[in-house]
């Protein structure tokens, strides 16, 4: 009897010890499995750095790294500035980030790479538009990773001077009209970069693209029309293609809320539903929309809340796990 009731205790302990390990591997695995999302931006206008905000729904962002930039620009670089910040997390497990160095006369977009998005290697400026002698700029660089050739894309808008007739955007420096088109450059390694070539001409001025892959192998890309004149646009849009580089579709509609003026959208996926978040910079807001199909568009701008003064930011959702060291004491309710 007393050796049926040890071999009993022995056997609950056991059994309870086993629960616990597969309990405690189970809670390892769903940390393992959490996702943060992450919203890089910045202020005013730029001359500060990028700032970082994070969230665990999608709809409500607090900042991270007290507030405090994660990263500056080097004075020297384009006017210092570090507008549009644009971060992916590529194969390499490696962050690497572009973004606007300076407003006029620039032929350049930043870059930077990190693997814990505080300390950052590989500051530089890369040249672009060589080819097109009177661009005046390169604004709101966004890289993304093609999988499908395997590099990086960097999407940029610049007005080449007397390139396009159309004029239709606001005023530049020297009081003609702007006449935005998309361009590219791509790399494999961040050392070898292509030459510029147009990368999307509707007929009109158009800024701010974004490419997120979808479904199905299919491709979005966002982008705000800039057409200013003889009646203002300044609203998004979506197209769609079977590859990153193109061709693309006729737009969709106007998806953004009706009297905003907005650019700067980010796309991303939060469970079954797509988020795109845009910058309503005419009344110094930030909203988002919210879709299941990527068609019919609800705006949810009144369930959001992000940190104060957020301008132009690109949204990456990543695994909690990889940034554990930013999210200690993160508390977002």
């Amino acid at each position: 009897m007393k050796v049926d009731k040890l071999f009993l205790s022995l056997w609950v302990l056991a059994t309870a010890s086993v629960m616990v390990c597969e309990s405690g591997q189970a809670a390892l695995s769903e940390v393992k499995a959490q996702q943060t999302h992450l919203f890089f931006f910045f202020r005013d206008n730029g001359q500060d750095g990028v700032y970082l905000a994070a969230s665990r729904d999608g709809l409500k962002y607090c900042p991270l790294n007290k507030d405090e930039p994660i990263f500056k620009a080097p004075a020297s670089m384009g006017d210092g500035l570090t507008r549009d910040p644009s971060v992916v997390l590529g194969p390499d497990n490696q962050f690497h980030m572009v973004w606007t160095t300076g407003w006029w006369e620039k032929d350049n977009f930043g870059i930077a790479h990190s693997e814990n998005l505080l300390d950052w290697q590989g500051v530089s400026s890369v040249p672009v538009m060589a080819q097109e002698t009177s661009t005046l700029n390169a604004w709101a660089p966004e890289i993304f990773y093609d999988d499908l050739n395997q590099d990086y894309q960097v999407v940029f808008a610049s007005t080449v001077r007397d390139k396009f007739p159309d004029g239709s955007s606001e005023n530049a420096p020297d009081k003609k009209g702007l006449d935005h088109r998309q361009y590219m450059v791509s790399t494999k390694d961040f050392k070898q970069w292509s030459e510029s070539h147009l990368f999307f001409d509707k007929g009109h001025s158009v800024i701010d693209a974004m490419i997120a892959k979808v479904v199905d192998g299919r491709y979005a890309m966002v982008i705000k029309d800039e057409t200013f004149k003889p009646v203002a646009r300044k609203y998004l849009q979506l197209y769609f293609s079977d590859s990153p580089k193109g061709p693309w579709s006729e737009p969709t509609e106007d998806i953004s809320p009706k009297g905003l003026w907005v650019e700067g959208a980010s796309l991303n996926k939060i469970g079954e539903e797509w988020l795109l978040y845009f910058d309503a910079y005419d009344n110094k807001s930030y909203g988002a929309l919210k879709s299941t199909d990527l068609r019919n568009w609800q705006d949810i701008s009144q369930q959001t809340s992000f940190p104060s003064g957020i301008r132009h930011g690109t949204v990456l959702t990543v695994p909690s796990e990889r940034i554990t060291h930013l999210l200690e004491g993160f508390d977002c309710q």
